[in-house]
């Protein structure tokens, strides 16, 4: 099974947009099909941007919500240690998380719609790519 390390754009993308790309990879994650791997520092900036006044108003969900979420998703998801190493992302060092999140797990693929991770193309053999372009490519 491919694991795969969403970025927290991904999710909320999912999120309020359940069609789109991004809600497909959720969907496929729910359904077994897909492994997520996810770290405590992402778990964590996925709530805190879930609480965000403009996500809550969209996905019409609390605090409560929230956190329900993303304990789901850290109950059936490949858990990693956080580890810190030498800043990769200059431009933006918040998101050599996912870096090491997909090293530490043995990922197959980071996917993102952030163009400071997309730049990078690989990151110690794991591919980085939008959720289009991994939909297109792999029958998952």
């Amino acid at each position: 099974m491919l694991r795969v390390v969403p970025d927290t754009n991904v999710l909320v993308s999912a999120l309020l947009a359940s069609r789109g790309s991004s809600g497909v990879i959720l969907r496929l994650f729910r359904e077994g099909a897909l492994d997520f791997v996810l770290s405590k520092l992402i778990l964590a900036e996925i709530e805190r941007v879930l609480n965000y006044p403009k996500i809550q108003k969209r996905t019409g969900w609390n605090k409560q919500a929230a956190k329900a979420f993303c304990l789901e998703l850290g109950s059936f998801c490949i858990l990693t240690q956080d580890i810190a190493e030498k800043s990769i992302i200059k431009e933006d060092p918040s998101d050599d998380k996912f870096l090491y999140c997909a090293a530490a797990g043995n990922a197959d693929f980071i996917i993102s719609s952030d163009v400071h991770l997309l730049t990078l193309k690989h990151y110690k053999g794991v591919e980085i790519v939008g959720p289009k372009e991994f939909l297109a490519r792999h029958d998952v």
